[in-house]
């Protein structure tokens, strides 16, 4: 028999990154060697280029200034190391090029390699390589042939965590050497000499082991980071001066990259942050995952800054947008101050005038309300000089004046005290261009301009201070303002005054956000009328609207400060009875997303905790659904703005720093640090085709800030490889559809995320959804089984504080478009209560039959429980449990057995394995409607426990069965089932099945087939086993054929090493006739091609 193990994709932690040029990025991650696109953020090449080590560093081929000999023609040539390997690999800059990346040799070194850097002799001019190894000591090898030509030891034989050279020249190297003694050493490489260099200086001051190095560019500077979350900057003259130590990190930092006017460093914490060269304060901070980003790497202009992240992940950053988008001066403000009342207000100059409101219209226009009753406006020239002229002086607005603004500036609405409402349009004609009504019976306290669907107008939200909202509408004309109201919005007692709202009548539906928390939904009639604002009065108004879902505590206790209402796009949603989509933002730092849809009256579900129901006419059932909930700020999130059609900012507030966010990418666009007001005062952001104005209020006076459209540009972040998760992920599921496969993962960071997975595709695999409701570590994922037609389809994941949760996904759009990038996951049914908070679900298994669905699960507490889903009903309900187990169950399976006979079998931390017949829940009916059932008490699985076999030492931590092919002439069925266990032992046992044992009929195992625990064991047709270990080894077994001894061994095919580390999942895909897909997770992922002949 013929079979192998190929690696098709793999992607774990990126460990080196290096810019070949502007516009191309090298990338490492094991020891695959990755080229990507700046420009179009795409995989361009990629290549294997150690079997068994890791990549940890990467060194371009740089010559001096003043070398005259210029490199190969569109080549680049790059060393390329880690562990005990290095190699020379040749990277073609030309785009068509059919391989763009070559490897020339690959050779191995006597000691760990921790740096590596391209020299030359000046004497013979021949071209070396470089490397420090981790006892302090320098090969210096022929670039050609890989053969040592020279071997450099310091005096001092320390254990080196890192190293750093310096110099184009052998006879001007210096070596900057990391101890575990919480020490940098200095010393010279003189290749005369090659025993017991001197230490020319020690670097002393750490208080933890050394983990990276850089030198400034004239290598009269170093850098230094630690295990003590310091970067330390070092002078390097005859006598070493300490420049700075600076803190700022959260956990261990890597790497540092040292530029002309900034100091870059990666952490542990999952962040980089940018520190002023000169300053040595934090210019920005860079959060690209939950933690490690191992590698930063530097362009040579500058402008760019490569990380690679512990999730995979490969981001580009912008140092120019750091240069531009952090304030934290005042003087980096334009403050504006009332002209003298002298100026404006001759007659009646008051003691004490400032500025009450304001109303940003264009890039340089505002306008401006003041104590003293005056609407002012002001425009900014290009040398900051301002100009004034008052529009209106009323004493109505004497004291009191809330100011609102449509998104392009051309209509200001301002509200009074005795609720009447100005509406000002600066770009008509001053003699049309306002107008005043009373529309509120008490003071007005919030205004809400938003686009309509009609050219020139604008949908107008007004609440008092009684809690009254009205909605009207204004539009724009060449005859003035045309104001009509259209509805009152009704908001019930108790749940706090309107803050945030949204209108869209093509939807057909109208949203409002609350004080308290609260969210709520109207249904908007086809036919609206429309009545006069002139005809409008405190006790005249237009018809009333009653909301149709009220949803108290959307953002909990917190204030819900804005929503918008989405068309729900075809990539999004493919739901067709699907109307909208809700987001909404919070002061508790998250953006939450709903979807809206209606059914028929008949098909409306029960409420549960993330859905709402609401009875709309024509017997109709409005169903909100809670998608989404994604924390972007530890503080406030204040606004949300939708610059272009789906394209959303928002403003969040956190210890007096403003921070204005493009939600579509990974970094703020402005951040205005211990200058701004915070949330409690007034703010505008206006976009303009000049760029972004930000406007606040200061101590009475409006402080403004220009971010202009080419520093926004500069701004986006360039995200090459999207990362899967940064922690160890504990369970992998697929599901394969119309030519592509569906990939569920989950794990220590409790997120659950939905991949697609494309063969013929480079990136090979693209996030589609990523959801977090579990509040501790997932452990398992199983997809329900469905017809292939279907849907909908669903998955089950449990983990810890035993909490059982049911997602929907919807899967059309892939039967018609296998391309779509995006899915819907909707959280559909939930069990979160625990007899105890230490309890954890370990793994489960779905048993889907006609009749019902169940699944088992096994918990730490070594019972094993079965529950039944209702799709309809958004419940599970447990219907019977073990009580007699005593150790944790650490693995679960379950298998149709034929005749209506469900077998499940379950594997303990004592090493046995138990087979249960559950066959008598399983035809039981998946109503739950009837109140007998569900008061029923949970049945006792002892029961149905048919046998125990003691199989491994100890823990069984993977549990795979299938039906023998020897069933066809056997009275009992037989099974085959496999099990890998925490002693490296793997065993596979056929089990004779019938009504009252479970009778093994012969054994196969292999006492030492891992060095570690085995992690994984599934079964492949042709009587063939593939298992998994911590030791990072992929095996394929052969089985002993049925006619041999009982005492055969397996017999192993073939081996491969992983590049995941800490292997904790497989699972296995049946692709075609005699070929399999294997999919490997822990730190990372790795699927592997699997084919038998």
């Amino acid at each position: 028999m013929v079979a192998r193990l190929v690696s098709r994709y793999n992607q774990g932690s990126v460990t080196a990154v290096a810019f070949v040029d502007d516009t191309t990025v090298l990338s490492a991650s094991g020891g695959t060697l990755a080229l990507h696109s700046v420009e179009s953020q795409q995989l361009i090449d990629q290549i294997k280029v150690f079997e068994y080590a890791r990549i940890h560093g990467v060194s371009i081929r740089e010559e001096p200034a003043d070398y005259k000999e210029s490199r190969q023609k569109n080549r680049v040539r790059v060393i390329v190391y880690g562990s005990k390997s290095w190699a020379i690999v040749s990277v073609d800059c030309r785009e068509c090029a059919c391989k763009r990346i070559k490897v020339e040799s690959v050779h191995t070194a006597e000691d760990w390699i921790k740096a590596a850097h391209w020299i030359r002799d000046r004497e013979t001019n021949v071209q070396l390589v470089a490397l420090a190894t981790a006892h302090n000591q320098v090969i210096i090898a022929d670039a050609e042939k890989g053969i040592c030509v020279h071997r450099v030891s310091c005096e001092e034989r320390s254990i080196l965590y890192a190293a750093e050279f310096y110099g184009h020249f052998t006879d001007e190297l210096l070596v900057a050497a990391g101890t575990v003694f919480n020490q940098v050493l200095l010393w010279s490489v003189r290749l005369q000499d090659s025993n017991d260099m001197p230490v020319q200086q020690r670097l002393c001051g750490h208080e933890g082991v050394i983990f990276g190095l850089s030198f400034s560019k004239d290598g009269q500077l170093l850098a230094s980071v630690s295990d003590d979350r310091s970067l330390r900057i070092w002078k390097l003259h005859k006598q070493v001066q300490p420049l700075a130590t600076v803190f700022g990190h959260q956990a261990r930092i890597w790497q540092s990259v040292f530029l002309d006017q900034f100091v870059v460093t990666a952490s542990e914490d999952g962040t980089c942050r940018v520190w002023d060269r000169h300053t040595m304060e934090a210019a920005d901070v860079w959060t690209q995952c939950a933690k490690n980003v191992w590698s930063v790497a530097a362009n040579k202009t500058q402008s760019l800054v490569a990380t690679g992240g512990g999730d995979g992940s490969v981001v580009v950053w912008s140092l120019d947008a750091v240069r531009g988008k952090r304030v934290e001066q005042e003087s980096r403000l334009d403050v504006t101050h009332l002209p003298p009342q002298l100026e404006y207000n001759p007659g009646d100059p008051r003691v004490s005038e400032s500025i009450r409101g304001f109303a940003l219209i264009t890039w340089n226009q505002a306008l401006l309300t003041t104590d003293s009753g005056y609407i002012m406006h002001c425009t900014w020239s290009q040398q900051h000089d301002k100009s004034w002229y008052p529009i209106l002086n009323d004493s109505k607005l004497v004291g009191y004046s809330m100011v609102a603004s449509s998104s392009d500036g051309s209509l200001v609405a301002i509200g009074l005290r005795d609720g009447s409402v100005i509406l000002l349009a600066p770009y008509l004609s001053p003699s049309i261009n306002m107008i005043t009504a009373r529309i509120h019976s008490s003071a007005v306290r919030t205004l809400i301009v938003l686009p309509s669907a009609e050219s020139e107008s604008f949908e107008l939200i007004t609440v008092d201070t009684s809690g009254q909202v009205l909605w009207s509408r204004v539009t724009l004309c060449d005859s003035g303002i045309r104001w009509n109201a259209i509805a009152a919005l009704d908001v019930p007692q108790g749940r706090g005054l309107s803050v945030a709202a949204a209108v869209n009548q093509t939807l057909g539906w109208a949203s409002i956000g609350t004080t308290n928390g609260c969210l709520l939904l109207f249904e908007l009639p086809s036919s609206l009328a429309e009545l006069p604002m002139s005809a409008q009065s405190p006790n005249n108004t237009a018809r009333v609207l009653i909301p149709v879902i009220q949803w108290p505590r959307a953002h909990g206790k917190h204030t819900l400060t804005a929503v918008v209402l989405e068309k729900s796009h075809a990539q999004l949603t493919k739901e067709n009875n699907s109307s909208c989509t809700i987001v909404t933002s919070g002061r508790d730092g998250q953006i939450q997303r709903f979807s809206v849809r209606v059914v028929p009256e008949t098909q409306a579900p029960n409420e549960a905790d993330n859905v709402r129901c609401g009875a709309l006419s024509n017997n109709k059932t409005v169903i909100v659904s809670r998608i989404s909930g994604e924390r972007l700020t530890e503080g406030w999130i204040e606004g949300l703005f939708e610059q272009e059609k789906r394209h959303l900012h928002a403003v969040t507030f956190y210890r007096k720093r403003l921070e204005l966010l493009d939600l579509s990418g990974t970094v703020p666009l402005v951040v205005l640090s211990s200058i701004s007001s915070g949330a409690s005062k007034q703010w505008q952001v206006l976009f303009t085709p000049h760029g972004i104005r930000i406007g606040f209020m200061r101590k009475g006076h409006l402080a403004t800030y220009c971010l202009s459209q080419q520093l926004q540009s500069s701004h986006t972040s360039r995200m090459l490889v999207r990362g899967i998760s940064s922690l160890d992920i504990r369970t992998i599921c697929a599901l394969q559809l119309n030519g592509m496969m569906l990939i569920a993962s989950s794990g220590e960071d409790c997120h659950v995320r939905l991949h697609k997975y494309t063969e013929d595709d480079k990136s090979k695999i693209c996030l589609l959804a990523s959801e977090r409701r579990h509040s501790s570590a997932v452990r398992c994922a199983v997809f329900v089984p469905s017809p292939e037609e279907s849907e909908f389809r669903y998955l089950i994941t449990a983990g810890g504080g035993c909490e059982l949760r049911c997602w929907r996904i919807c899967v059309s759009s892939f039967y018609s478009n296998p391309s779509d990038s995006n899915a819907t996951m909707i959280e559909w049914a939930k069990v979160t209560k625990s007899d105890s908070a230490d309890l954890r679900i370990m793994d489960i298994a779905v048993i889907h039959t006609s009749k019902s669905t169940l699944v088992a699960g096994g918990y730490s507490d070594g019972s094993v429980r079965l529950w039944r889903m209702d799709k309809d009903f958004h419940t599970f309900e447990c219907v019977a449990r073990d009580y007699a187990g005593t150790h944790c169950v650490l693995s679960i399976v379950a298998i149709n057995i034929g005749n209506e006979r469900t077998l499940l079998v379950s594997g303990a931390t004592n090493g046995k394995v138990s087979f249960w017949d559950i066959s008598n829940f399983t035809t039981c009916t998946n109503d739950m409607s009837d109140e007998k059932q569900l008061r029923s008490k949970e049945a006792d699985l002892c029961s149905s426990l048919l046998a125990v076999h003691d199989v491994h030492q100890s823990g069984v931590n993977s549990i795979y069965i299938q039906l023998s092919t020897e069933n066809v002439c056997k009275e009992n069925p037989l099974v085959l089932v496999a099990t890998g266990g925490d002693d490296g032992c793997v065993v596979v046992r056929k089990i004779e099945v019938d009504k009252t044992q479970a009778i093994m009929v012969a054994e196969v195992r292999h006492t030492n087939a891992h060095a570690s625990s085995v992690k994984g064991v599934v079964l492949l047709e042709n009587e063939l086993l593939c298992s998994v270990s911590t030791d990072q080894r992929l095996a394929l077994w052969t089985l002993p054929k049925s006619d041999q001894t009982p005492d055969t061994q397996l017999r192993l095919l073939a081996m491969t090493f992983t590049q995941v580390a800490d292997p904790s999942a497989l699972h296995l895909v049946k692709r075609c006739r005699e070929r399999y897909l294997l999919i490997v997770a822990g730190m990372g992922m790795e699927i592997f091609d699997a084919e038998a002949n």
